[in-house]
C-alpha cells in the first residue's frame, strides 16, 4: 500500500536516487537542503510516497513573498517532481500535490506558481486543474568566446539594492518580494555560483548553465530604477559573463534597454502555470514579472 508522508533528512539519499533515475541526473545534495532547510520565507515542505521500504515518488514546494495585484501574499512553487515508473499509473502525483496543496494552504499561501516542463505540465493543468498564466520570452545576445571576465564586486545584499527594489516595485505588478534576506538566500546563500554586480541604484546577477549544450551565461535578476542605469548593469553583465558564448536574459522591466544592448526575444519560451488557493490568480501578459532568478532550474 502506498502511503504520503512527510520527508525526513534520513531518506535524502533516496530522494536522489529517484531523481537520478527519473531525470538521468542526480541533483546536489548541498542544493537540496540549501532550497528546502535555508529558504527564509517558509518551512520546509517535502512529502513523498513510500511503499515498504521504497520511495515511489517526491514533491516539495519552496515558499516566496509576493506581490499579487498590489497586495503582499505567500505564493508557493512546487519543485523536485519524481514518480518512480514503477509506479506510474497509480495516481500517485495527485495525491502528492493534494498533500503539498494542503501544506501550502495550512501556511497561509494564496497561490501556487509553477515554472514547469513538457512532462508536468500536462498533468497539472490537463488533471490538476492549473492554469497557464503566460510564457516567458527568453531574450538572448552573442558574446565573444575568449576574454578574462571580471568579478562581480558585491559580495552581500544589504538596504541599498533593497531599497533599489523598493523604487521600481509599483512597477512590477504582480512578483517576488526582493528583500535583503531573500536575495542573500537566493544568491549569496546558494551552493550554486553567481556573481553579482552594484549599480548606484540597484544592481543586477549573473549565472553561468549549459542551455541546449551551448556554454551560457544568464541574467539572473536585474534591478534598476531607469533605462540608462539598467544599460550599465549590461554593460557590466557582459563583462562578468566572459567566455561564455551567449548571454541570456527574461527582461521583466526597461526591455529598451536590452534591445539597445543587442539582445533580441528567442523562440524559447518558460511556461508559467498557476493554481489559486484563495482569492485571484492574475493571468495575462504582463500580469507578472519575473526573471530568470525566480525560477528554480536558473
Amino acid at each position: 500500500m502506498t502511503e504520503i508522508v512527510p520527508y525526513e533528512p534520513a531518506q535524502l539519499d533516496a530522494v536522489l536516487g529517484l531523481m537520478a533515475k527519473v531525470y538521468g541526473e542526480r541533483p546536489p545534495r548541498d542544493e537540496f537542503g540549501w532550497w528546502f532547510d535555508g529558504n527564509p520565507v517558509g518551512p520546509r515542505t517535502v512529502v513523498l510516497a513510500t511503499e515498504g521500504e521504497a520511495v515511489a515518488g517526491v514533491l516539495g514546494a519552496s515558499c516566496y513573498r509576493a506581490v499579487v495585484d498590489g497586495e503582499e501574499a505567500l505564493v508557493a512553487l512546487p519543485l523536485y517532481a519524481a514518480t518512480d515508473p514503477a509506479f506510474q499509473g497509480r495516481g500517485i502525483f495527485q495525491r502528492l500535490n493534494a498533500e503539498v496543496e494542503r501544506v501550502a494552504r495550512d501556511a497561509g499561501a494564496r497561490l501556487e506558481l509553477g515554472f514547469t516542463n513538457r512532462e508536468a505540465g500536462p498533468i497539472y493543468v490537463g488533471k490538476l486543474g492549473w492554469l497557464d498564466v503566460n510564457r516567458l520570452r527568453v531574450w538572448a545576445r552573442p558574446l565573444m568566446p575568449f576574454g578574462r571576465s571580471e568579478s562581480g564586486g558585491l559580495e552581500t545584499f544589504g538596504r541599498d539594492q533593497e531599497d533599489g527594489y523598493r523604487r521600481i516595485a509599483p512597477k512590477l505588478r504582480s512578483h517576488f518580494v526582493r528583500s535583503a534576506e531573500y536575495l542573500n538566500w537566493r544568491y549569496v546563500d546558494s551552493p550554486r555560483e553567481y556573481a553579482v554586480i552594484a549599480s548606484p541604484n540597484g544592481y543586477a546577477v549573473v549565472g553561468r548553465k549549459r542551455l541546449r549544450g551551448v556554454a551560457a551565461a544568464f541574467v539572473a535578476d536585474l534591478v534598476a530604477p531607469s533605462v540608462r542605469e539598467a544599460h550599465w548593469l549590461l554593460r557590466r553583465s557582459a563583462r562578468v559573463a566572459r567566455g561564455a558564448r551567449v548571454l541570456v536574459a527574461v527582461p521583466h522591466l526597461h526591455t529598451a534597454a536590452y534591445a539597445a544592448f543587442g539582445f533580441v526575444p528567442t523562440p524559447m519560451t518558460i511556461r508559467l502555470i498557476g493554481h489559486a488557493l484563495d482569492g485571484h490568480l492574475p493571468i495575462g501578459p504582463g500580469a507578472w514579472r519575473f526573471s530568470l532568478g525566480d525560477t528554480d532550474f536558473f
